[in-house]
Protein backbone atom coordinates (compact mmCIF):
# COMPACT_ATOMS: atom_id res chain seq x y z
CA UNK A 1 0.00 0.00 0.00
CA UNK A 2 1.24 3.61 -0.49
CA UNK A 3 -0.22 6.53 1.37
CA UNK A 4 -0.03 10.18 0.67
CA UNK A 5 2.68 12.28 2.24
CA UNK A 6 4.21 8.61 4.10
CA UNK A 7 0.86 8.32 5.76
CA UNK A 8 2.35 4.74 6.36
CA UNK A 9 4.52 6.16 9.47
CA UNK A 10 1.38 7.90 11.17
CA UNK A 11 2.12 5.54 14.05
CA UNK A 12 5.61 5.43 14.08
CA UNK A 13 7.01 5.17 17.71
CA UNK A 14 3.73 5.14 19.65
CA UNK A 15 3.43 3.49 23.09
CA UNK A 16 -0.55 3.60 23.19
CA UNK A 17 -3.34 2.40 21.23
CA UNK A 18 -4.82 6.23 21.49
CA UNK A 19 -3.18 7.23 17.66
CA UNK A 20 -4.91 3.97 16.32
CA UNK A 21 -8.07 4.50 17.50
CA UNK A 22 -8.16 8.48 16.97
CA UNK A 23 -7.41 7.85 13.55
CA UNK A 24 -9.68 5.72 12.60
CA UNK A 25 -12.16 8.21 14.38
CA UNK A 26 -11.49 10.83 12.04
CA UNK A 27 -11.91 8.45 8.41
CA UNK A 28 -15.03 6.90 10.30
CA UNK A 29 -16.92 10.10 10.65
CA UNK A 30 -15.87 12.19 8.16
CA UNK A 31 -16.99 9.25 5.79
CA UNK A 32 -20.36 8.74 7.29
CA UNK A 33 -21.11 12.36 7.98
CA UNK A 34 -18.79 14.30 5.81
CA UNK A 35 -18.49 17.11 7.91
CA UNK A 36 -15.10 18.71 8.00
CA UNK A 37 -15.48 19.84 11.30
CA UNK A 38 -15.61 17.37 14.14
CA UNK A 39 -15.63 18.11 17.90
CA UNK A 40 -13.17 16.07 19.89
CA UNK A 41 -16.36 14.66 22.34
CA UNK A 42 -17.56 12.97 18.85
CA UNK A 43 -13.62 11.32 18.00
CA UNK A 44 -12.93 10.28 21.60
CA UNK A 45 -16.60 8.52 21.81
CA UNK A 46 -15.88 6.79 18.52
CA UNK A 47 -12.47 5.71 19.79
CA UNK A 48 -14.28 4.05 23.02
CA UNK A 49 -17.10 2.67 21.54
CA UNK A 50 -14.49 0.94 19.16
CA UNK A 51 -12.19 -0.39 21.65
CA UNK A 52 -15.34 -2.19 23.83
CA UNK A 53 -15.85 -4.93 22.69
CA UNK A 54 -11.74 -5.67 23.06
CA UNK A 55 -11.69 -4.45 26.52
CA UNK A 56 -14.60 -6.53 27.52
CA UNK A 57 -13.84 -9.73 25.71
CA UNK A 58 -10.48 -10.00 26.08
CA UNK A 59 -7.70 -9.73 28.65
CA UNK A 60 -5.22 -7.61 26.33
CA UNK A 61 -3.17 -5.15 27.65
CA UNK A 62 -3.24 -1.35 26.09
CA UNK A 63 0.02 -1.11 27.14
CA UNK A 64 1.73 0.21 30.45
CA UNK A 65 0.59 3.61 29.73
CA UNK A 66 -2.63 3.23 28.24
CA UNK A 67 -5.52 4.41 29.87
CA UNK A 68 -8.40 3.54 27.40
CA UNK A 69 -8.54 -0.03 28.85
CA UNK A 70 -9.50 1.53 32.36
CA UNK A 71 -11.90 4.15 30.73
CA UNK A 72 -14.01 1.13 28.73
CA UNK A 73 -14.12 -0.66 32.25
CA UNK A 74 -14.85 2.40 34.32
CA UNK A 75 -17.67 3.66 31.93
CA UNK A 76 -19.58 0.54 31.81
CA UNK A 77 -19.47 0.04 35.66
CA UNK A 78 -20.64 3.87 36.24
CA UNK A 79 -23.36 4.19 33.83
CA UNK A 80 -23.95 -0.01 33.81
CA UNK A 81 -23.53 -0.13 30.07
CA UNK A 82 -23.84 -3.04 28.93
CA UNK A 83 -20.46 -4.92 27.36
CA UNK A 84 -22.24 -5.99 24.84
CA UNK A 85 -23.10 -2.73 23.25
CA UNK A 86 -22.15 -2.30 20.08
CA UNK A 87 -19.53 0.71 19.21
CA UNK A 88 -22.17 3.06 17.99
CA UNK A 89 -24.71 2.00 20.89
CA UNK A 90 -21.82 3.40 23.25
CA UNK A 91 -20.90 6.41 21.33
CA UNK A 92 -24.45 7.80 21.29
CA UNK A 93 -24.40 6.47 25.03
CA UNK A 94 -21.34 9.13 25.72
CA UNK A 95 -22.40 11.62 23.85
CA UNK A 96 -26.00 12.06 24.84
CA UNK A 97 -24.31 12.02 28.21
CA UNK A 98 -21.18 14.22 27.59
CA UNK A 99 -22.44 17.71 29.78
CA UNK A 100 -22.12 15.54 32.72
CA UNK A 101 -19.22 16.06 34.86
CA UNK A 102 -18.55 12.34 35.40
CA UNK A 103 -18.44 11.93 31.51
CA UNK A 104 -16.98 15.19 30.14
CA UNK A 105 -14.36 14.39 32.72
CA UNK A 106 -13.43 10.56 30.84
CA UNK A 107 -13.57 12.62 27.47
CA UNK A 108 -11.54 14.94 28.02
CA UNK A 109 -8.70 13.34 29.61
CA UNK A 110 -8.08 12.59 25.79
CA UNK A 111 -8.00 16.02 24.90
CA UNK A 112 -4.90 16.98 26.16
CA UNK A 113 -2.32 14.95 24.13
CA UNK A 114 -3.68 12.72 21.69
CA UNK A 115 -5.05 15.28 19.04
CA UNK A 116 -1.47 17.14 19.16
CA UNK A 117 0.55 14.03 18.59
CA UNK A 118 -1.00 12.44 15.92
CA UNK A 119 0.16 16.00 13.81
CA UNK A 120 3.55 14.78 14.50
CA UNK A 121 4.11 13.45 11.42
CA UNK A 122 4.00 17.10 9.91
CA UNK A 123 4.37 19.46 13.19
CA UNK A 124 7.19 18.75 15.27
CA UNK A 125 5.33 18.98 18.84
CA UNK A 126 6.83 21.02 21.73
CA UNK A 127 3.39 22.45 23.01
CA UNK A 128 -0.21 22.01 22.21
CA UNK A 129 -0.23 26.19 21.92
CA UNK A 130 2.32 25.68 19.25
CA UNK A 131 0.50 23.67 17.50
CA UNK A 132 -2.61 24.89 17.26
CA UNK A 133 -0.80 27.81 15.63
CA UNK A 134 0.91 25.71 13.71
CA UNK A 135 -1.97 23.61 12.22
CA UNK A 136 -4.60 26.88 11.69
CA UNK A 137 -2.87 27.17 8.06
CA UNK A 138 -1.99 23.32 7.64
CA UNK A 139 0.79 23.74 8.09
CA UNK A 140 3.52 21.10 5.85
CA UNK A 141 -0.04 19.74 4.57
CA UNK A 142 -1.19 17.96 8.01
CA UNK A 143 -4.37 15.83 8.34
CA UNK A 144 -6.33 18.76 10.49
CA UNK A 145 -6.02 22.04 12.45
CA UNK A 146 -7.11 21.69 15.50
CA UNK A 147 -9.55 24.27 17.12
CA UNK A 148 -9.27 25.74 20.00
CA UNK A 149 -12.91 27.24 21.00
CA UNK A 150 -14.90 26.49 23.64
CA UNK A 151 -16.13 23.29 22.80
CA UNK A 152 -12.62 21.80 20.86
CA UNK A 153 -12.67 20.54 17.23
CA UNK A 154 -10.65 19.38 14.44
CA UNK A 155 -11.18 20.73 11.00
CA UNK A 156 -10.06 18.08 8.18
CA UNK A 157 -7.37 19.55 5.71
CA UNK A 158 -9.36 20.05 2.15
CA UNK A 159 -6.92 18.33 0.38
CA UNK A 160 -7.09 15.21 2.39
CA UNK A 161 -10.69 14.65 1.77
CA UNK A 162 -10.96 12.80 -1.25
CA UNK A 163 -8.26 10.83 -0.18
CA UNK A 164 -9.64 9.66 2.89
CA UNK A 165 -12.89 8.67 0.63
CA UNK A 166 -11.59 7.35 -2.09
CA UNK A 167 -8.98 5.07 0.59
CA UNK A 168 -11.04 4.30 3.73
CA UNK A 169 -11.50 0.82 3.17
CA UNK A 170 -7.56 0.47 2.32
CA UNK A 171 -6.59 2.90 5.56
CA UNK A 172 -8.86 1.39 8.14
CA UNK A 173 -7.28 -2.49 7.01
CA UNK A 174 -3.83 -0.16 7.56
CA UNK A 175 -4.80 0.84 10.87
CA UNK A 176 -5.97 -2.15 11.77
CA UNK A 177 -3.42 -4.35 10.93
CA UNK A 178 -0.96 -1.42 12.77
CA UNK A 179 -3.17 -1.40 15.92
CA UNK A 180 -3.01 -5.55 15.99
CA UNK A 181 1.01 -5.46 15.41
CA UNK A 182 1.05 -3.33 18.12
CA UNK A 183 -1.01 -5.74 20.34
CA UNK A 184 0.90 -7.94 19.62
CA UNK A 185 4.64 -6.43 21.09
CA UNK A 186 2.00 -6.04 24.53
CA UNK A 187 0.69 -9.39 24.90
CA UNK A 188 3.26 -11.72 23.34
CA UNK A 189 1.51 -14.81 24.30
CA UNK A 190 -1.96 -14.01 23.37
CA UNK A 191 -4.21 -15.71 20.94
CA UNK A 192 -7.09 -14.03 18.66
CA UNK A 193 -5.67 -10.75 18.81
CA UNK A 194 -6.85 -10.16 15.06
CA UNK A 195 -10.75 -11.45 16.14
CA UNK A 196 -10.34 -9.31 19.50
CA UNK A 197 -10.10 -5.90 17.79
CA UNK A 198 -12.23 -6.48 14.68
CA UNK A 199 -15.16 -7.54 16.73
CA UNK A 200 -15.74 -11.05 15.93
CA UNK A 201 -17.40 -10.69 20.04
CA UNK A 202 -19.99 -8.64 18.39
CA UNK A 203 -23.52 -9.95 18.24
CA UNK A 204 -24.14 -10.03 14.87
CA UNK A 205 -25.08 -13.16 14.01
CA UNK A 206 -23.47 -12.66 10.24
CA UNK A 207 -20.34 -11.72 11.61
CA UNK A 208 -20.27 -14.80 13.18
CA UNK A 209 -21.24 -17.53 9.94
CA UNK A 210 -19.44 -20.73 10.87
CA UNK A 211 -17.27 -21.59 7.95
CA UNK A 212 -19.01 -24.77 7.11
CA UNK A 213 -22.61 -23.34 6.79
CA UNK A 214 -20.57 -20.92 3.36
CA UNK A 215 -22.09 -22.36 0.63
CA UNK A 216 -20.46 -19.97 -2.20
CA UNK A 217 -17.74 -16.84 -1.54
CA UNK A 218 -15.49 -14.27 -3.12
CA UNK A 219 -13.15 -11.25 -2.38
CA UNK A 220 -15.69 -9.51 -0.47
CA UNK A 221 -18.82 -11.35 -0.12
CA UNK A 222 -20.43 -14.55 0.97
CA UNK A 223 -23.43 -17.04 1.07
CA UNK A 224 -25.61 -19.64 2.94
CA UNK A 225 -28.49 -20.93 3.40
CA UNK A 226 -31.29 -19.18 5.53
CA UNK A 227 -31.56 -20.89 8.72
CA UNK A 228 -35.20 -20.13 8.55
CA UNK A 229 -35.90 -20.64 4.88
CA UNK A 230 -39.01 -19.24 3.16
CA UNK A 231 -38.59 -22.09 0.23
CA UNK A 232 -36.27 -24.80 0.18
CA UNK A 233 -32.40 -23.20 -1.18
CA UNK A 234 -33.17 -19.55 0.12
CA UNK A 235 -30.29 -18.36 0.39
CA UNK A 236 -28.78 -15.00 2.15
CA UNK A 237 -25.93 -13.59 0.41
CA UNK A 238 -23.77 -10.58 2.47
CA UNK A 239 -20.46 -8.64 2.33
CA UNK A 240 -18.03 -10.05 4.42
CA UNK A 241 -17.58 -6.64 6.20
CA UNK A 242 -20.00 -5.37 8.80
CA UNK A 243 -21.99 -2.79 7.27
CA UNK A 244 -25.83 -1.97 7.85
CA UNK A 245 -27.06 -0.43 4.38
CA UNK A 246 -27.04 -1.15 1.17
CA UNK A 247 -26.33 1.55 -0.50
CA UNK A 248 -23.71 2.32 1.71
CA UNK A 249 -21.22 -0.69 0.28
CA UNK A 250 -18.14 0.24 -2.10
CA UNK A 251 -18.58 -0.44 -5.69
CA UNK A 252 -16.60 -3.54 -5.13
CA UNK A 253 -18.83 -5.08 -2.77
CA UNK A 254 -21.81 -4.05 -4.78
CA UNK A 255 -20.16 -6.52 -7.73
CA UNK A 256 -19.00 -9.06 -5.64
CA UNK A 257 -22.40 -9.64 -3.89
CA UNK A 258 -24.23 -9.37 -7.92
CA UNK A 259 -21.76 -12.18 -8.96
CA UNK A 260 -22.41 -14.44 -6.36
CA UNK A 261 -26.01 -13.87 -6.59
CA UNK A 262 -25.41 -15.25 -10.21
CA UNK A 263 -23.34 -18.03 -8.99
CA UNK A 264 -25.87 -18.61 -6.22
CA UNK A 265 -28.74 -18.87 -8.89
CA UNK A 266 -27.13 -21.41 -10.79
CA UNK A 267 -26.34 -23.95 -8.15
CA UNK A 268 -29.97 -23.29 -7.28
CA UNK A 269 -30.99 -24.02 -10.63
CA UNK A 270 -29.11 -27.69 -10.65
CA UNK A 271 -30.23 -28.51 -6.99
CA UNK A 272 -33.77 -27.76 -6.73
CA UNK A 273 -35.11 -26.43 -10.41
CA UNK A 274 -37.03 -23.67 -9.12
CA UNK A 275 -39.91 -21.74 -11.42
CA UNK A 276 -38.53 -18.68 -10.40
CA UNK A 277 -37.30 -16.16 -8.42
CA UNK A 278 -37.41 -13.35 -5.67
CA UNK A 279 -34.38 -11.82 -4.88
CA UNK A 280 -34.70 -8.85 -2.27
CA UNK A 281 -33.08 -6.70 0.62
CA UNK A 282 -34.79 -4.67 3.81
CA UNK A 283 -33.32 -1.23 4.19
CA UNK A 284 -33.65 -0.02 7.54
CA UNK A 285 -35.99 -1.19 10.11
CA UNK A 286 -39.26 0.57 8.66
CA UNK A 287 -38.10 -2.06 5.42
CA UNK A 288 -38.50 -4.92 7.57
CA UNK A 289 -34.05 -4.93 8.36
CA UNK A 290 -34.14 -6.89 11.28
CA UNK A 291 -30.52 -7.97 10.98
CA UNK A 292 -28.13 -4.50 10.54
CA UNK A 293 -25.49 -6.56 8.18
CA UNK A 294 -26.47 -6.36 4.62
CA UNK A 295 -27.94 -9.07 3.19
CA UNK A 296 -29.74 -10.37 0.07
CA UNK A 297 -32.22 -13.04 -0.43
CA UNK A 298 -32.16 -15.65 -3.11
CA UNK A 299 -35.29 -16.89 -2.84
CA UNK A 300 -36.38 -20.04 -5.37
CA UNK A 301 -39.84 -20.22 -6.52
CA UNK A 302 -42.30 -23.00 -7.40
CA UNK A 303 -45.61 -23.53 -9.02
CA UNK A 304 -47.65 -23.70 -6.56
CA UNK A 305 -46.14 -22.34 -2.97
CA UNK A 306 -48.61 -19.86 -2.80
CA UNK A 307 -52.23 -19.23 -4.37
CA UNK A 308 -51.11 -16.13 -6.11
CA UNK A 309 -47.89 -15.13 -6.68
CA UNK A 310 -49.18 -12.01 -9.00
CA UNK A 311 -47.52 -8.81 -7.66
CA UNK A 312 -44.40 -10.90 -6.22
CA UNK A 313 -42.20 -7.99 -4.08
CA UNK A 314 -45.25 -6.01 -4.29
CA UNK A 315 -46.30 -7.97 -1.28
CA UNK A 316 -44.72 -6.51 1.17
CA UNK A 317 -47.30 -4.23 1.28
CA UNK A 318 -50.25 -6.93 1.22
CA UNK A 319 -53.02 -4.49 -0.10
CA UNK A 320 -51.23 -3.23 -2.95
CA UNK A 321 -50.22 -7.34 -4.12
CA UNK A 322 -52.98 -6.97 -6.14
CA UNK A 323 -53.46 -4.52 -9.17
Amino acid sequence: MEFKNDLSDIFKNTSATYKFYWFLAIIETWKEERRETIPFSKLVSNMIGRAWHTVHYSDLSFGKIDMLRDTCIELQESLNISVKADRREVQNILLSQKNDPYVENCLSQYYKNVPYRLLSLWINFKTQTDTVIRSKYFENGCLYRINNDSEKSITINPVWQKYLLNNYESLVEFSLCSLESYLKNCNPKADDIRKAIRGVYNTCPFCNINNGDIIAENEYALAFFDKFPVNKGHTLIIPKRHIANYFDLTEQEQISIRSLIQQVKDNLDSEYSPDGYNIGVNINESAGQSIFHVHIHVIPRFKGDVEEPKGGVRGVIPAMQGY
